[in-house]
């Protein structure tokens, strides 16, 4: 026991965790399509500040998509890298814990742009580039595609309210068939290009 001239320090609770315990992580989660791959980068942290190399991380999914627990050790920079097969559109949670350190991120899967074309008029294919879910206001690129699936860019129309873009192309040659791509650009969702139609011009 203590004398009365001496101190004597106790301390009441659970100490901090030590340099090589996780005691934060941060993620990032890309917006991905349906059907295909969504990735989330995970940077861990150690009490003193540092990244954490060879830390095993759990991830699991839970939302649109479902993903058991799956573990992911950090690389030399202290990132863990998760890739899941998403294959509904929705709003994906994506939840990561390493030791008691816990974070947890959206993931937005979005479906690929669809296109359309029809030919209205002589000489005239009308393009429609429809959003799933509806995206207002984003930029719809649209090219055309020759030999070798070159694409040769036409134009730029912007979704509607509904999630819609239009798009005329004249002046074509009638009764040649044509094909077309559109690529949507928005900064929620990654660049995506639409499968190629075609249509015969009237």
């Amino acid at each position: 026991p203590p004398t009365p001239s001496s101190t004597a320090n106790y301390t009441i609770g659970t100490p901090p965790p030590g340099p090589g315990v996780a005691a934060t992580i941060t993620l990032t989660a890309s917006a991905g399509i349906a059907g295909g791959h969504e990735r989330i980068i995970a940077v861990v942290l150690g009490s003193d500040g540092h990244r954490l190399v060879g830390s095993n991380v759990a991830f699991a999914v839970t939302g649109a998509n479902t993903v058991r627990r799956t573990s992911v050790r950090t690389n030399s920079n202290g990132v863990a890298v998760f890739r899941y097969r998403a294959k509904r559109p929705g709003t994906d949670t994506v939840a990561a814990s390493s030791g008691a350190a816990r974070a947890s991120a959206k993931a937005f899967i979005t479906e690929q742009p669809r296109l359309t074309a029809t030919s209205p008029a002589k000489h005239t294919v009308r393009l429609l580039l429809k959003t799933i879910p509806r995206i207002k206001g984003t930029y719809a690129y649209l090219y055309l595609v020759t030999r070798g699936n070159v694409r040769h860019y036409l134009g730029v129309s912007r979704t509607n309210r509904h999630g819609v873009a239009v798009y005329t192309v004249p002046n074509l040659k009638s009764g040649k068939r044509y094909a077309f791509t559109g690529w949507l650009a928005d900064l929620s969702v990654p660049e995506a290009y639409a499968k190629n139609v075609g249509v015969r011009v009237q």
